[in-house]
């Protein structure tokens, strides 16, 4: 309840979204807002493969049509995160991961409008798919989270030298 009332003080100054992957949590939140006489922002957060969060895709349509009929809340789009995965499996195949992640995205969003779900955004990507996503048909925005800072593991993914890190941790270890 916290967390939402902070969502939603800050919803009262700036355009802020928040991400919704259950029907418990849609619900606190359309609560929330109509007692504070208010309409939400939130994004549908898929999960398309990585496992981390989301609504499964077999659910999306029955989930999104009950969150759309909670009042106080503005279901503007969906969005995921499914990091280097193809076919649910980690892979250093970055255009094939992306592309495959748009194109997914661009289904679930089709199947939404299709059931008069008039989402407005379609958001995707990370750090290393980032530029294949983009690219997808029906995206209309992308979210690269670490590639201000690079790390070890865009390094593994082929995606920077070690030279592109914008920091570097030297340490000795002295016990396990």
């Amino acid at each position: 309840k916290e967390k939402i009332e902070r969502f939603l003080k800050l919803g009262r100054q700036i355009r802020v979204i928040c991400a919704v992957d259950s029907i418990i949590g849609a619900k606190m939140i359309s609560d929330l807002a109509v007692l504070h006489g208010q309409t939400a922002e939130v994004r549908l957060e898929l999960d398309t493969g990585f496992g981390r969060a989301g609504i499964p895709m077999e659910n999306l349509l029955d989930m999104a049509k009950e969150i759309c009929q909670m009042p106080g809340l503005d279901v503007s789009g969906i969005f995921t995160f499914k990091s280097c995965t193809l076919n649910g499996q980690s892979t250093l195949d970055l255009q094939a991961a992306g592309e495959e992640e748009g194109a997914m995205l661009n289904k679930a969003a089709e199947l939404l409008r299709a059931n008069g779900i008039n989402i407005r955004e379609v958001s995707g990507g990370s750090t290393p798919t980032g530029k294949y996503v983009a690219a997808c048909k029906g995206v209309t925005e992308f979210r690269a989270g670490t590639y201000i800072f690079q790390d070890a593991s865009k390094i593994q993914q082929n995606v920077v030298s070690e030279d592109e890190c914008c920091a570097v941790v030297k340490v000795t270890v002295v016990s396990t």
